[in-house]
């Protein structure tokens, strides 16, 4: 859904050139900021009279530089006119408008916008669009197949837009052209997945332990600016248990005002064999922390091979965290 704003009217002090399709003219002085962030549907006519089919266009503005706006010719099936000096140019309530209220999926269409893609999680954007994009901004777009992503961070440069999203292993940003694209801040429109899996990495201060037989999952979800993740890793008869401290690396990085020893107390390891469960936390530095009670004093330790027990077939890492995204 496009942007919106009151009064936003001027008119036309440099036609395009060509007339019938330029695709920029120049609106009075100043009353450039009259208009809403782009992208936005707008109708130009002949000053004095009213607009109807046989004399007024409707166009898309996609960017706006001072007062000189870049336009789409001929939109919404509109016929493209010989816009004059003088015309009336304004931000109307057009039949886009309107369907796009009507929609009610929960997502924006951006499709009058190009998204290009520069990498697996990275695509770009003509225009400032950072406002748009924000840290937790819900993606949808096709590329054969309907794909889904979050935005994580977004810059603005040289008149382009660049725009980083959550890495995870559902869906990624392929070399194919990208269609039907949009974007959400509803926390559910139609169709979002409710987490994105993403490749866990466990690790040893040491060597690194193999997964073999086992299994190892994670998933995360971003609402907001805050990651809720989970992981569980099932050790196997063919695992192998690497040396030192273990860690599981966050599918998002932290902020930085969190402190890498901090971390949610939610994570618990089981002990099958022992037929028993501890309470821990994953540490935001990665590290995996377990507690134990003596008398009175409750001692964390650091987890590894063989502490705070030798872990063995079946044994089970599950861990849960919530922060907030870098």
């Amino acid at each position: 859904m496009d942007a919106h704003k009151n009064f936003a009217v001027s008119a036309v002090a440099t036609a395009p050139s060509p007339a019938t399709s330029g695709t920029s003219l120049v609106v009075t002085a100043a009353q450039g900021t009259r208009f809403p962030a782009v992208p936005f549907n707008a109708t130009i006519w002949p000053t004095g009279e009213q607009p109807d089919p046989s004399n007024a266009e409707i166009v898309r503005v996609t960017a706006i530089a001072t007062d000189t706006l870049t336009i789409a010719r001929a939109e919404e099936g509109s016929s493209a006119r010989t816009v004059v000096v003088g015309d009336q140019i304004a931000a109307t309530i057009t039949a886009k408008t309107l369907t796009d209220v009507e929609s009610l999926d929960g997502w924006i269409d951006d499709t009058n916008a190009t998204w290009t893609r520069t990498a697996d999680q990275t695509f770009t954007v003509t225009g400032d669009r950072t406002a748009v994009f924000q840290k937790g901004t819900r993606l949808r777009w096709t590329q054969t197949t309907v794909k889904y992503g979050v935005v994580l961070g977004s810059s603005h440069a040289a008149g382009t837009t660049t725009v980083t999203i959550a890495t995870n292993t559902d869906y990624v940003l392929t070399a194919a052209a990208i269609s039907v694209n949009g974007y959400s801040y509803a926390a559910s429109p139609q169709g979002y997945p409710a987490y994105f899996n993403f490749a866990v990495s466990w690790t040893g201060s040491g060597s690194n332990p193999a997964i073999g037989n086992g299994t190892i999952e994670g998933k995360f979800c971003i609402i907001g600016t805050m990651v809720q993740a989970w992981a569980k890793i099932t050790i196997g008869s063919t695992t192998t248990f690497g040396s030192g401290n273990y860690s599981v690396t966050l599918p998002i990085p932290k902020h930085a005002s969190l402190d890498a020893l901090a971390g949610s107390c939610i994570s618990q390891f089981v002990d099958q064999s022992g037929g028993f469960t501890l309470e821990g936390k994953w540490r935001f530095d990665g590290i995996l922390i377990t507690f134990t009670v003596s008398g009175a004093t409750i001692r964390q330790a650091i987890v590894t091979p063989t502490a705070p027990v030798t872990w063995q077939t079946t044994d089970v890492f599950e861990l849960h965290t919530i922060y907030e995204a870098a």
